[in-house]
């Protein structure tokens, strides 16, 4: 299995090995996103994990036991489809191919799986129809 998480780690539990536990405690692969840290306020961490589910699940439970807020990418990334208006700008300014228009339709398609939460097509949008709530 294969999914992207957000964690974000209050200022009082930085000094704990959090992380350090999950990967060698869980046994799953990751690739750090995007991390942004700092002493006294805290930070996230947007992680692609990777392995057996189970094991993930269990360590993303213990976690949040730790005091780590979890939350999966794709929960956290919104798309107002309804305010979108299919113009195609985010498309050009994802770097990561993420975002396409099907070319029947004309209507977008964000893929999670390739999506990695830079922002730039939220940065784009005409109509603020994409945010981030992290």
């Amino acid at each position: 299995m294969r999914k992207k998480y957000i964690l974000t780690f209050p200022p009082e539990i930085l000094g704990l090995f959090v992380f350090n536990t999950l990967v060698k405690g869980f046994d799953f692969w990751f690739n750090v996103l995007r991390a942004k840290i700092e002493p006294d306020v805290g930070g996230e961490l947007i992680l692609e994990l990777s392995g057996d589910e189970d094991k993930i699940e269990k360590g993303i439970e213990a976690a949040r036991k730790s005091g780590v807020l979890v939350s999966a990418l794709e929960d956290e990334l919104k798309w107002i489809k309804d305010l979108c208006e299919d113009c195609g700008a985010c498309i050009s300014a994802c770097p990561y191919q993420a975002i396409s228009m099907d070319r029947g339709s004309f209507e977008l398609h964000i893929d999670f799986n390739k999506c990695v939460a830079c922002g730039k097509c939220a940065g784009v949008c005409p109509v603020n129809a994409i945010s981030f709530n992290f």
